[in-house]
């Protein structure tokens, strides 16, 4: 979802499932497309945009709320996986769909930069 509109309308339903934080959604939406679920927390760092330190703090409150979990991968144990769990996937589902219902063409004209409606469909 690259519209911003939609993108906070994601992260305010997500935010209001689980009650955390409006960067969280940049953390769960890459790890929902990761290989089971499951990103290493450096490589987390790149797809969200964000910084380690901040990482870490929306991975653990995500963990206080039974959406990631931290788990130390068997091949190598110097770092971390985040792994998005059934509960986190419900969430970000849950959200994605009021999300999809609250982003409508005429909300997209609004947006600037977004196109309008196409002239050759009557009204």
């Amino acid at each position: 979802m690259h519209h911003p509109a939609g993108l906070r309308g994601l992260q305010d339903d997500l935010a209001g499932v689980a009650g955390h934080a409006h960067g969280d959604v940049r953390c769960t939406a890459p790890l929902e497309r990761g290989p089971d679920r499951r990103m290493r927390m450096s490589a987390l760092v790149a797809a969200a945009g964000l910084t380690p330190s901040r990482i870490t703090r929306v991975v653990d409150g995500l963990a206080h709320h039974g959406m990631v979990r931290k788990e130390r991968p068997d091949n190598d144990g110097r770092g971390n996986d985040a792994v998005l769990t059934d509960t986190g996937l419900h969430a970000m589902r849950s959200a994605q769909a009021t999300a999809a219902l609250e982003i409508t063409p005429a909300s997209a004209a609004a947006t600037p930069g977004a196109p309008g409606p196409d002239p050759r469909t009557p009204e």
